[in-house]
């Protein structure tokens, strides 16, 4: 089995490259939303956990879910392909739920993706504290519309996060331009909790620069 898992690890490792999952299936007509509310509805009526490892994602969870999946919603299955929802499915899963719990369980047989997966978890964690308090601050003091925040953050994390993998596997950094100065400085910031310099950089002029 451990054989079969380390194969797939090295599969599903390109999730590990983006922070959310709706740019993860921006290729593949289905919503990140669309999937989860029907693995929750297939989890909760054939009382199913989700899968820990990718033997059990690809071995039996996926293939039960998708039969159940084209019997309660035929339709989706008329305007898009099977096999791209099938692919949409292993990266939703692989990304929202494998990977988190293979973190907590240390249970990672790749070294390299040992390190990837653990950082992309504290990047995700990260992400979502940054918006709640980013959000926060500005509807008290508003600087931005709060829908252009949050559609932003994601972009500026997304961002740093192939700087941060380059750094721990003693790449090259990626060449630096404004708006990775930017983002990082507004990261370093929020780190900080340098209230001020993050609203700084979510003035007019500097949003355009990050392109928001």
């Amino acid at each position: 089995m451990d054989k079969k898992e380390k194969t797939l690890e090295h599969k599903f490792s390109n999730v590990l490259t983006h922070v959310e999952a709706k740019t993860l299936l921006a290729d593949i007509e289905l919503k990140a939303t669309t999937i989860r509310g029907a693995i929750t509805r297939f989890c909760r009526k054939e009382k199913q956990e989700k899968p820990e490892t990718f033997v059990e994602m690809s071995g039996k969870f996926i293939p039960d879910f998708m039969d159940f999946w084209m019997d309660a919603n035929p339709e989706i299955f008329e305007i898009i392909p099977e096999s791209k929802i099938y692919d949409a499915v292993e990266k939703y899963l692989a990304f929202t739920c494998v990977w988190k719990k293979k973190v907590k369980k240390n249970y990672i047989l790749v070294d390299k993706l040992q390190l990837q997966a653990s950082t992309l978890l504290v990047v995700k964690n990260s992400l979502a504290a940054s918006i709640k308090a980013v959000l926060s601050y500005n509807k008290r003091q508003p600087k931005i519309e709060q829908e252009k925040l949050i559609e932003a953050m994601p972009k500026m994390f997304q961002k740093v996060l192939p700087i941060i993998h380059a750094m721990q596997n003693g790449l090259p950094l990626p060449e630096e331009d404004q708006i990775s100065k930017n983002i990082s400085k507004l990261i370093g910031s929020y780190m900080a909790n340098d209230k001020k310099t993050v609203l700084e950089l979510f003035t007019e002029n500097k949003t355009k620069e990050i392109d928001i």
